[in-house]
């Protein structure tokens, strides 16, 4: 995220922007009419989504920070490695490493959380004719150590095993607006040697389908509101679609 950061701080030096001073104050009205009459030069121009990311974080250090709001703008802000230092030097160290770092070790991000969080947005934006749009993919960890999470998966886009993490998500679309609101990590705990090849594998203790249909359900009780079901082709087993339109009603396509 350098060279979002080097930006940023062009453009802070240009207009002596205080960051914690104009979040109280309204940071937007006083910037944005400067860069769209400047966009067109490189060094000094941000873009929107970026500015207000300073913005809040401005905003969420002056107000004793939103450490989940201020890391996940950091996130959807950079273009490059994500690191707790890195935030922190975004912050002008308002914000210290490891405060970042503490944070992100106490405390627990599992489905149930992210629910909890996009709840209230869903509920805006649903319709009974929204869709549920599952996909896997693979984080590479090719220099990590292998665990049950950390491990050996098969990569669509590569057509190859690589080691990593596996991550199967659930998108929610309805209204032109798209919201992740469930996802599992695909864990590989069963450790086995494979008789072909003599060599020790790793295996779940259960399979990626069964995980979707887990999913699935806990959507129903959450009373999600959705008609068409769509998945990457081989997420389309018998069990799955029977689950889907017999037990669901719903659609799969």
């Amino acid at each position: 995220c350098m060279d979002v950061l080097l930006r940023f701080n062009q453009l802070k030096l240009i207009l002596h922007i205080d960051i914690k001073k104009y979040a109280k104050e309204g940071l937007n009205s006083k910037i944005e009419p400067f860069l769209y009459e400047n966009k067109k030069d490189s060094k000094i121009y941000i873009d929107n989504l970026t500015l207000r990311t300073y913005l809040k974080i401005g905003y969420n250090i002056s107000m004793k920070t939103d450490y989940i709001e201020l890391y996940t703008d950091y996130l959807i802000s950079g273009n490059g490695y994500a690191t707790a230092t890195g935030l922190s030097a975004m912050t002008d160290n308002a914000v210290s490493h490891g405060q970042i770092t503490r944070f992100l070790s106490k405390n627990k991000f599992g489905s149930k959380e992210l629910w909890q969080r996009v709840k209230k947005t869903v509920r805006e934006i649903e319709s009974e004719d929204g869709c549920l749009i599952f996909d896997d993919t693979v984080q590479e960890k090719q220099y990590s150590k292998e665990s049950e999470l950390i491990c050996w998966h098969w990569d669509h886009t590569f057509n190859r095993n690589i080691k990593g993490i596996n991550l199967l998500n659930c998108v929610y679309y309805s209204n032109g607006v798209s919201l992740p609101i469930a996802f599992e990590l695909v864990k590989k705990p069963i450790v086995f040697v494979d008789p072909k090849t003599n060599k020790q594998k790793r295996k779940s203790e259960v399979t990626k389908n069964e995980q979707l249909r887990a999913m699935l359900k806990t959507c129903q009780q959450n009373q999600v509101k959705w008609r068409y079901l769509l998945t990457d082709s081989w997420f389309t087993s018998s069990e799955n679609m029977k689950y889907v339109n017999d037990d669901l009603k719903k659609y799969f396509i």
